[in-house]
C-alpha cells in the first residue's frame, strides 16, 4: 500500500475477519478430535488381584565371595605374582599370609613389575588371569567343603538339583533348581530350602576378596529363563557368615501392556538392571576394542590383558550414555519378582500371589461407542433444528397469507365505502 493511500473494507470482510472460524471452533470437531487424541494415548487401569495355589519354587543361585582357595591359588606363577606386588606396594610381608608361602617366592623366578599401583589394579589383573585358566576345579573349593548340607521340603537334597557354573568374579558357583517337586504346596521353612554352607573365611585370598560370606540370587523360574546365568555382581544378595539368615518370599506377578510404543519387552530375559550391564559391557568392548569380561565378548573382540586397556575401557563404560545405547533395555511385560558356617533358609511366607495388571482404560470399544454417542447428539439436534425452520417457514408462509388476505379485504372496504359516498 502507497503512502497516503487508505485502504477500505466491505461490511462482509469487516463480519468474515471478526467472527470466529465456524469450522475451527465447531463442538463436534472439538469434541472429536479429544476422543482421537485420548484413544492414541492409550491409558491403563491398574487391577490388583490376589490368587491362591501351589507355587513354582524359585532358582536359587549361590556363591563364595572367595573364588578359590588361597593354598591352591599360589601354586598359578601369574596369580602369586599378582598378590606378592601387591604385598610389596602395600608393605606388607607376603608371609604373614602363611609359612607355606616361602616355597612359592623362591621357587617363582623375578620377573619384570606388573605395574600395579593400587588394590584395583591388582584386582583387575587377578580377574583376567583367572578368566585364562580353562578350569578351576583344582584351584576352587570343592563341594563337598562349601556345602555342608542342603535340605529341601524337609529331605536331603537331590543331587542333579545342583549345578554348578563359573562366574567372573566368583569361580566356581552353583544353582538348585528343584526337578523332582518343583512346586510348592505349603509356606513356611519347612517347605522351603535350607543350606549350610562353610565359606572357609582362611583360605580367602588377601587383597581381592574382601570380606567373607555368600553372595546369592533368586530367581522365579520361567520357561525362557531356565539356562539363564545370573551377573551376580548386579542381582546377587551378600549375606555374612556366623549367622542364620531367614529370606521369606513372596510371590508378585507384574503384567503389563506394550502399547503402541512397547513401553515394555515381551521377550526381556532377567531384569533391567542385567540387561543395562551386559548392554554396557557389550558396547564398551565394541568401542574400546577389548572386553573386561568374558560374557561381553562379542565378534572378533578379544579379552583386555594390560592395566592401559582396562583403564580405556572403563572409561568407555563411565562415559556411556545409556538412554540412546541401551534403548533395547525396558522393563518385562510380565515379571515375577521374588562364622565360617552360614545357615541359609529360603521359603515361601505364603502361597497367595498378587496380580498387579495393567488394562486399557480407553479401548476402542469406547471410542467408537462415543464417536456414535456423538454422532447421534449432534444428528438428533440437527433434526430439531430442521423441524424448526420448517416450522418457522409455515409460519412465515401462514402470515403472509393471512396479511394478505387482511390487505385484500381493507382495499376492499375503502372501494365500497368510496362508492357509497359517491
Amino acid at each position: 500500500m502507497r503512502s497516503g493511500e487508505v485502504k477500505t473494507m466491505k461490511l462482509s470482510d469487516v463480519s468474515n475477519y471478526c467472527a470466529p472460524n465456524s469450522d475451527a471452533f465447531n463442538p463436534r470437531i472439538i469434541s472429536r478430535f479429544r476422543m482421537t487424541v485420548l484413544f492414541s494415548w492409550e491409558p491403563t487401569n491398574t487391577a490388583v488381584k490376589n490368587r491362591y495355589g501351589e507355587l513354582e519354587f524359585p532358582k536359587v543361585s549361590f556363591c563364595n565371595l572367595n573364588p578359590m582357595k588361597f593354598s591352591k591359588m599360589v601354586e598359578k606363577e601369574k596369580l602369586f605374582r599378582i598378590i606378592n606386588e601387591t604385598a610389596a606396594l602395600t608393605k606388607v610381608d607376603i608371609l604373614d599370609f602363611g609359612i607355606f608361602v616361602e616355597k612359592y617366592v623362591k621357587q617363582y623366578l623375578p620377573s619384570a613389575p606388573l605395574g600395579i599401583q593400587s588394590t584395583s589394579d591388582a584386582k583387575n589383573l587377578f580377574y583376567l588371569a583367572m578368566g585364562e585358566l580353562s578350569a578351576l576345579d583344582d584351584v576352587a573349593q570343592p563341594i563337598k567343603e562349601f556345602i555342608v548340607s542342603c535340605e529341601y521340603q524337609g529331605q536331603p537334597c537331590d543331587q542333579k538339583d545342583l549345578v554348578s557354573y563359573r562366574d567372573e568374579f566368583y569361580g566356581v558357583c552353583y544353582k538348585f533348581v528343584p526337578l523332582k517337586q518343583p512346586t510348592v504346596a505349603s509356606p513356611g521353612p519347612q517347605m522351603g530350602l535350607t543350606l549350610t554352607l562353610n565359606v572357609e573365611e582362611h583360605e580367602y585370598i588377601p587383597f581381592i576378596t574382601g570380606s567373607a560370606g555368600v553372595i546369592m540370587d533368586i530367581a522365579r523360574i520361567q520357561n525362557s529363563e531356565m539356562d539363564r546365568i545370573p551377573i551376580m555382581k548386579t542381582t546377587g544378595i551378600l549375606m555374612s557368615p556366623n549367622v542364620e539368615t531367614n529370606i521369606a518370599l513372596q510371590n508378585t506377578e507384574h503384567i503389563r501392556l506394550p502399547g503402541a510404543s512397547k513401553k515394555c519387552a515381551s521377550d526381556m530375559i532377567g531384569g533391567v538392571a542385567e540387561c543395562i550391564e551386559t548392554c554396557v559391557g557389550t558396547v564398551a568392548a565394541k568401542l574400546s576394542g577389548c572386553a573386561h569380561e568374558i560374557t561381553y565378548m562379542v565378534g572378533t573382540v578379544g579379552m583386555c590383558e594390560t592395566l592401559r586397556e582396562i583403564e580405556e575401557n572403563e572409561y568407555v563404560r563411565v562415559h556411556l550414555d545409556i538412554g540412546s545405547s541401551c534403548t533395547h533395555c525396558k522393563i518385562p511385560c510380565l515379571q515375577l519378582d521374588t562364622s565360617s558356617l552360614l545357615k541359609i533358609h529360603v521359603f515361601f511366607s505364603t502361597l497367595a500371589t498378587t496380580i498387579i495388571e495393567e488394562e486399557k482404560a480407553y479401548t476402542f470399544g469406547n471410542f467408537l461407542s462415543d464417536i456414535g454417542g456423538q454422532l447421534g447428539l449432534w444428528a438428533g439436534i440437527s433434526v430439531l433444528s430442521l423441524a424448526e425452520v420448517l416450522e418457522l417457514l409455515v409460519l412465515i408462509v401462514v402470515g403472509f397469507c393471512t396479511r394478505k388476505n387482511k390487505t385484500a379485504n381493507e382495499v376492499e372496504s375503502i372501494k365500497d365505502l368510496k362508492t357509497v359516498s359517491n
